[in-house]
Parts: structure tokens; sequence; C-alpha cells
């Protein structure tokens, strides 16, 4: 499964709403996912991963770039009952020949993404 996240570019000294993208994943041990497409190759963003309380840690993983100058993937983690953010300076690291850069979610051993960890992402572009 797969799910295209809704960017939000946030201007200086501005209040943005914006509703986070929901995991659809509801196997368990099934991972998912999320396509981003940023507005130009060398945008700066910032991506949150909220997890729900008392079912693990997501595993987080930014797949390599192939475009521009390709860095490795890059994991993180996404810890339960918080909401983890990732910042990344330059997009043109992770981004792909299809003008992408792809998220993959994992959740915990047993687990869900979409009912047991309720996992949303938000990407947020920065000017």
């Amino acid at each position: 499964m797969a799910v295209t996240c809704t960017n939000v570019t946030l201007a200086r000294n501005t209040v943005s709403v914006q509703a986070p993208d929901a995991a659809t994943a509801n196997g368990a041990d099934t991972a998912e996912v999320f396509t981003i497409t940023p507005s130009k190759p060398h945008c700066k963003m910032i991506i949150e991963v909220a997890v729900a309380d008392s079912n693990g840690t997501v595993t987080c993983s930014l797949g390599a770039g192939t475009e521009f100058w390709p860095s490795g993937a890059q994991a993180f983690n996404a810890v339960q009952n918080k909401t983890s953010v990732f910042h990344i300076a330059d997009g043109a690291r992770f981004l792909t020949s299809s003008d992408t850069i792809l998220l993959t979610l994992t959740p915990a051993t047993g687990k869900k993404l979409k009912t047991n960890h309720a996992a949303t992402v938000q990407v947020i572009e920065l000017p």
C-alpha cells in the first residue's frame, strides 16, 4: 500500500493548519510507503511522524536518492505516544528519478500501522 502525502508550504511569519496523512496498511508487520513530492528539488522540509500510545516504536526510512547529489537511505524512529520530527536540509539528497521522496514506515513486531499505531505523517516545506 502507499499513501501520497499532502505537502504544506509554510511561509515566514504565518500560521498553517494541516491535516496529517494517515497510514492505510492494516496488516500485522506490514510496512507502508508515503510518497512525498517536493515543490522544488532543493527544498527544506520537516517530516512529522505521529504514533499512538503503548504499541511500540515505528521505524521510518527515507529511501536513498538517485538524482542530484544522492545520499544513502536515512533511518529514524518514531516513538510511541509522541510526534517525531525529521528535518531535511536539502530534499535533493533523497530525490528519486520520479521527483519524489519515499518514506517507509515499518510497524513494531506484530503490530499494524493503521490500527495499533494510528500512524500519521505530515510534511512541511520551509521557505
